[in-house]
């Protein structure tokens, strides 16, 4: 059955139009897909064997170490928002006049959107490119990963038509990860959550210490709101270590203005920052927190607060968070946050864009290091309907696997609606629910979404 025609709101137009697949992929593409993927399949340890620097080091210095440049960079690290700090920096360099190349993880549809230029994807022959020094490069080494070689063609990219600002999104962590390997001018630090548990370690001070090992004292940071209990480890270990830092908090506050299904304004304002009233598509009251750290980074990289006469229109090109779909008569809601709080933020989203007695049919599945049922208890209501989505991924659970952990976690002894199974090619066949159709849980599951939609 073919699907309706998509329409799509806020940022949802950049999707890119090219096929999925190749039936001719390029060698280097060939050969990238080959090497070992952490992002289909987790090894059992967050450890120097698998997650090797001194491997990916020594793979920069056979490329002559692009990495080493006096490019201003900014890593950004934490657990939630990550992604939407970044594109909300790049928008706001970009809009200024400086250029940007960007890292990101993963990519929803295809490889090319891990690299950016101004927010735009890589074009494939550029990628391949790339790629094809990197194979050549790491002719010596063994063990290479499938995130080590990106990184790696990634900084090979930057050589190439040097931006004014490079941004880097941090992967699994922090201490072992490549990202971590470059000369940062700035550091943001997201909100911390419980996540990757089984690799990261099973507590959230475990957790913390990995993704707080990636700073350093010679780059300031920039500190989101954190939980009580973690922001007195995070400010013990700055003050240790004598790491420069902002609390994002301390320096800009937000409110929420308007709200809408294309887009959320928020006001901001601070010790030096003149009242600033910015609208994006980016939607959800916890995007006012990304925002306020992109804010405060372009001020410590440029010199200055974003200049605008009026409201600051930003439009950053990020999909798959609160995105909002319009597929034939249906609305469609696609979010691919996974974590506890993320779920409750969604839910208040949702109620501040729907009626309440408007359905909500949850299409929901998850990664194996989550706790799905944390984030699903803050999502849905008793009268919601739920269902669990049979979608092969070496790193989700199976369905089978999925409803197993639900009851043994008690699910039916809450407050929460019960739940059915169904396949992933009856998400797309089913039609003409009059209510919200919301598929999340993973950004692989959106990912899958966006490429068939």
């Amino acid at each position: 059955m073919p699907l309706p025609r998509l329409g799509r709101r806020g940022s949802a137009d950049v999707h890119s139009t090219k096929p999925v697949t190749d039936t001719n992929p390029p060698d280097s593409l060939i050969w990238l897909n080959s090497l070992t993927n952490f992002e289909r399949k987790l090894p059992k340890k967050y450890e120097t064997t698998e997650f090797n620097t001194d491997r990916y080091r020594a793979l920069l210095e056979n490329l002559g170490n692009p990495h080493l440049t006096e490019i201003p960079t900014v890593q950004i690290l934490g657990t939630d928002g990550k992604g939407s700090t970044l594109a909300l920096l790049e928008a706001l360099l970009n809009r200024a006049g400086h250029s940007t190349k960007s890292f990101i993880s993963p990519h929803l549809v295809r490889v090319e959107e891990r690299f950016r230029l101004d927010g735009d994807s890589i074009e494939t022959e550029e990628l391949v490119g790339c790629l094809d020094r990197v194979h050549e490069a790491s002719a010596e080494l063994e063990g290479l990963t499938y995130f080590e070689a990106l990184n790696a063609a990634f900084w090979v990219w930057v050589e190439i038509n040097r931006p004014d600002f490079v941004l880097l999104e941090t992967g699994l962590g922090g201490r072992l990860d490549t990202t971590t390997i470059c000369n940062a001018k700035l550091k943001i630090l997201t909100y911390l959550e419980r996540d990757h548990f089984k690799i990261l370690g099973p507590t959230m001070d475990k957790i913390a210490g990995e993704k707080l090992a990636a700073l350093r004292s010679e780059a300031p940071t920039l500190i989101c709101r954190q939980s009580p209990h973690l922001k007195v480890q995070i400010t013990s270990f700055l003050w240790d270590r004598r790491i420069p830092n902002d609390w994002v908090e301390d320096e800009i506050q937000s409110t929420v203005i308007d709200r809408s299904q294309t887009s959320w304004t928020h006001r901001l304002s601070g010790k030096a920052l003149p009242e600033l009233d910015v609208r994006i598509p980016l939607l959800g009251d916890h995007q006012s927190q990304n925002l306020s750290a992109a804010v405060l980074a372009y001020q410590r990289l440029v010199g200055e607060w974003p200049q605008s006469e009026g409201m600051l229109e930003l439009n950053p090109k990020w999909m798959g968070r609160c995105q909002i779909l319009e597929v034939g008569e249906e609305t469609w809601v696609l979010d691919g946050s996974h974590t506890a709080m993320a779920g409750q933020s969604f839910k208040k989203m949702l109620d501040q864009l729907f009626a309440p007695d408007r359905q909500r049919t949850f299409y929901f599945i998850s990664t194996k290091e989550r706790f799905p049922w944390c984030y699903l208890r803050g999502l849905v209501r008793p009268k919601d309907e739920l269902h669990l989505v049979d979608y092969s991924h070496d790193r989700l659970w199976s369905v089978e696997e999925l409803r197993v952990k639900l009851l043994e976690e008690g699910w039916e002894d809450y407050d929460t609606p019960r739940f059915d199974i169904v396949t992933d090619d009856e998400v797309f066949t089913r039609s003409g629910n009059p209510g919200v159709k919301i598929l999340c849980g993973s950004f692989y599951w959106v990912g899958e979404v966006l490429g068939r939609v």
